[in-house]
């Protein structure tokens, strides 16, 4: 399975968010930057955005928690988007602490969709 992970409107920022993730012992080798066609229905054009292929639960509760802990240490307000299947979670690094729960919700459906529920 695929997660993508956008950082909208600052695709500067990916490049730092792709070191911390390489650095990461269960992502090592899985984390990629790639444009992203955007359907037309949602203001088309083309985004650059990170690619994380994710086994199990293992590397998707990994890459989760190490995007919150990339979040929570810049020094700017900046909002990462992390899209499983059809599903996309926005995480504001003024809230973080709100969207802990968003991203732990996150896990349990990307996991439930990994085994096919």
């Amino acid at each position: 399975m695929e997660v993508l992970v956008a950082v909208p409107g600052e695709e500067e920022l990916l490049d730092g968010l792709l070191d911390w993730l390489r650095r990461e012992e269960g992502l090592r080798g899985r984390a990629n930057r790639t444009r992203v066609t955007v359907p037309a229905t949602t203001m088309g054009g083309v985004v650059e955005t990170l690619t994380v292929a994710v086994g199990g639960g293992g590397a998707l509760t990994v890459l989760v928690t190490s995007v919150g802990a990339w979040v929570r240490n810049r020094r700017s307000d900046v909002t990462v988007e992390v899209t499983v299947a059809d599903r996309t979670v926005r995480v504001e690094g003024k809230r973080i602490k709100a969207d802990a729960d968003s991203l732990a919700a996150l896990v349990v459906e990307a996991n439930r969709a990994a085994d096919g529920h």
